[in-house]
């Protein structure tokens, strides 16, 4: 049976796109489990003793019911290098905790520390991160994501980002890249050059 996860945002004492995440545990849950008890994450997210503050990822796992829940502490990763990796038969339409294929091509990797997936010729995902880029004017998200995450979708309702469908020849036309999810938001920008199948990454800035 598939098990499926939410990574939540915990910071200082607020959750957060806690509405959004429970919209996608309700969505996986009716295609799912649709005779099961709806898990109501506002009532299983108990913080803790002695957690007062901080950074900390909130990782709930279930199926037809509440697995487990844990709070990590986190730190929000830089990116340096990232490969293009071909993959047109990849589909993640759902958080499961079967990951096999989008955490394949970092297996034993010591050139670079993320991957950008190409499926059909367009710009997806990254392992695990929506991805959005900036053409001096504009932020931009790939129409074309394996997965609809929390943040991107917040994004994109709140207009500071827009889909597109974009080429790896397109890259030329932006300056900028992001990597966003529910634990990430503009923390970290970067300018890139593409050489080959590899984007190399110089931290930035910019407004948003």
């Amino acid at each position: 049976m598939s098990q499926f996860f939410e990574s939540i945002k915990w910071q200082d004492g607020e959750f957060y796109l806690l509405d959004l995440h429970q919209k996608r545990v309700d969505r996986t849950m009716q295609q799912h489990f649709p005779n099961a008890e709806k898990i109501d994450l506002k009532s299983v997210l108990n913080v803790p003793n002695g957690i007062k503050t901080g950074l900390f990822k909130v990782k709930v796992i279930y199926d037809y019911e509440l697995i487990s829940v844990s709070f990590d502490a986190y730190k929000v990763k830089k990116h340096k290098q990232v490969k293009l990796v071909e993959n047109d038969t990849i589909i993640y339409a759902f958080k499961s905790t079967i990951r096999a294929d989008l955490e394949k091509p970092m297996y034993g990797n010591v050139d670079f520390d993320d991957v950008i997936f190409v499926k059909n010729g367009l710009l997806s995902d990254a392992s695990y991160s929506n991805i959005v880029f900036f053409d001096d004017q504009k932020w931009y998200t790939p129409k074309e994501c394996l997965f609809e995450g929390v943040k991107r979708k917040s994004l994109l309702n709140s207009g500071k980002i827009e889909e597109k469908s974009i080429k790896v020849d397109d890259l030329k036309l932006f300056s900028k890249i992001a990597f966003v999810n529910a634990m990430r938001d503009f923390e970290y920008m970067y300018d890139f050059e593409l050489n080959g199948n590899q984007l190399y990454l110089k931290e930035s800035t910019c407004d948003i």
